[in-house]
């Protein structure tokens, strides 16, 4: 059977995801598992057709990646789990065991509260309730026991599984569909949408200006008392994105508005009269927005200059866009995975969208997306992956789009196409950003003071020939003066930092926490001691982020601030 979720909601007590199953012809297996690059999927024994019986299903979840990035970590000897393991191992170890048995919940906590054994450790529920609260039945209740053989496979049987096999329940055999579901669930809660910057969104006026094809010249009655810096003027181009708008300008704090598509305009914040004139010609076929805002911002003066250089000369918006901050977002790579692209060496390419080329350091030495997937063989870029199934003779007719602003029409995918993969990494989201240093997907970069200076520099490893062939061609110098790079910091970091995670608040709020922080030393000072419960390692040194309410608690310290020691 081939099975898909319809998520339907969350458990109160550990977010694990009531989910629904149906089926599905089985002609369609193949071109779901064909797509497993894109989805989670996860062999489980589930209801088996009309006579329900237990049998074999493949669960496929579109969008899923939380739920596949979930699963690596616990079967990781380094970072959770024995060596030897699998799913169903831990399914059984966990499925027995309370809860958060060695550590607090406290008593408002916003999902786990009313679950709280405070002022003892942990909840007063188990696993396996929760997981009956949570899934459809089909997935756990069934008695009859799951038998693996040694080679992998397995079967249900009413009785007692034969000598050389494992026996599991049902839901021990299912565990890692709970585990996985169950993280994505909770992880998707955790949306940083209270920042300074949405807040100054949601309060902006807006205007909407319909071109007639003939006039150039407008004169606009906006409210009066418009403050300086928040005038946004945009073209809603449908076949543009972002700075690349035909119209895309901005006031300048003076009464100026310039940027792309316009000339000789301007602004009497007093009056609130917008004085709009188009360059070469009349708008015509798409209607253009007008933002501006009235009376205390949530943002200051210095962070709407930082706004103004992020959407202009500091290019930022070009890899960072939409509401994630990021064109690596579900929303944009589902409509289109992979585009073409005019590089740094002015040739096109195809590359996968959201992912870039910035000059962190050299292709031949940190090769990103030109690498391969080592189980499966297949490259990591999913624009190549595509590109090698139309020369291996697929027939499907796969269309790429330039990207928006490039002027390169859309055209199918083939096999001669050059595909742009080499040191591309994820254009990260940068809600939050200061709290997730250091920077850059190898961490060089230690402040936000730092990546400013390096795309302002044009990166480190920008060489002609060389890296060109790869790299985005809006990576470049950018001649950002020093205000120009205070105010664009104080944009990033404190613009765009919800303060309920520095405080923990929900739904940021969490149980007692426990983290390995090196070692301790020995007696004679030297860095490493012997556990004596797990000879042949290393004692672990913990330190403790104490459970917090849904009112939130003290303030996270910064990354500098734990490197230095601040209290």
């Amino acid at each position: 059977m081939i099975g898909k979720f319809d998520i339907a909601g969350m458990t109160a007590a550990v977010a694990l995801s009531a989910a629904s199953m149906w089926g599905q012809n089985p002609s369609a297996a193949s071109s779901i598992l064909e797509e497993g690059r894109k989805v989670y999927a996860e062999r489980c024994v589930g209801c088996h057709g009309a006579d329900g019986k237990l049998g074999p299903a493949v669960v496929g979840m579109v969008n899923s990646a939380l739920c596949s990035q979930a699963l690596g970590p616990i079967l990781n000897g380094t970072e959770m789990s024995a060596g030897g393991r699998n799913f169903h191992h831990v399914g059984r170890k966990m499925l027995a065991r309370v809860p958060l048995a060695q550590q607090m919940v406290d008593p408002t906590d916003s999902v786990l509260g009313a679950f709280s054994n405070s002022p003892k450790p942990g909840i007063n529920t188990s696993y396996m309730a929760l997981v009956q609260q949570a899934f459809q039945p089909e997935w756990w209740q069934f008695k009859d026991n799951i038998c693996v053989a040694a080679d992998g496979s397995a079967a249900a049987s009413g009785a007692a599984c034969p000598a050389g096999s494992e026996q599991y329940s049902q839901m021990e055999y299912n565990f890692s569909l709970f585990w996985g579901v169950a993280i994505q669930m909770y992880e998707s809660t955790l949306i940083a949408d209270q920042t300074p910057f949405d807040k100054y969104l949601e309060g902006q006026q807006t205007y909407t200006l319909v071109g007639d094809n003939t006039t150039q010249l407008y004169t606009i009655q906006l409210q009066p008392n418009v403050d300086p810096y928040t005038l946004s003027i945009q073209g809603l181009n449908p076949v543009q994105d972002a700075s690349d708008q035909d119209v895309f300008a901005f006031d300048y704090g003076d009464g100026r508005v310039m940027g792309a598509g316009i000339t000789d305009s301007f602004i009497d914040y007093a009056s609130g009269t917008l004085t709009l004139m188009f360059g070469n010609s009349p708008v015509s076929g798409f209607n253009i927005k007008i933002s501006y805002s009235v009376g205390p911002t949530a943002l200051t003066v210095p962070q709407l200059r930082g706004l103004n250089v992020f959407q202009t000369k500091g290019q930022c918006i070009v890899c960072h866009g939409g509401p994630e901050l990021s064109n690596a977002s579900v929303g944009t790579v589902t409509q289109v995975p992979v585009e073409r692209m005019v590089m740094g060496d002015l040739f096109q390419r195809v590359y996968d969208t959201g992912y870039y080329h910035i000059g962190v350091r050299p292709t031949a030495e940190d090769g990103g997306l030109a690498g391969s997937d080592p189980v499966a063989g297949l490259p990591l870029s999913q624009s190549e992956y595509m590109r090698q199934r139309i020369c291996n003779g697929s027939e499907e007719v796969l269309m790429i789009p330039g990207r928006p602003g490039d002027g390169i029409p859309m055209a199918p995918l083939n096999c001669a196409d050059d595909t742009a993969r080499g040191g591309f990494f994820k254009a990260p989201q940068l809600r939050n950003i200061a709290l997730t240093a250091p920077y850059f997907h190898n961490g060089s970069q230690l402040t936000l003071e730092q990546v400013v200076e390096f795309y302002n520099r044009g990166a480190d490893f920008n060489t002609f020939g060389e890296e060109h062939q790869y790299m985005d061609a809006d990576i470049d110098i950018l001649g950002l003066t020093l205000q120009d790079q205070t105010d664009l910091v104080d944009f990033l970091r404190n613009g765009l930092t919800d303060q309920r995670t520095v405080l923990q608040a929900a739904p940021f709020d969490h149980p007692q926490l426990f983290a390995n922080n090196g070692h301790p030393f020995d007696g004679n000072g030297y860095p490493v001691q012997n556990d004596p419960a797990h000879p042949g390692q290393a004692t672990n040194q913990q330190i403790e982020v104490p459970a917090v309410g849904q009112n939130g608690g003290k303030p996270l310290p910064t990354f500098l601030e734990n490197l230095l020691g601040v209290k």
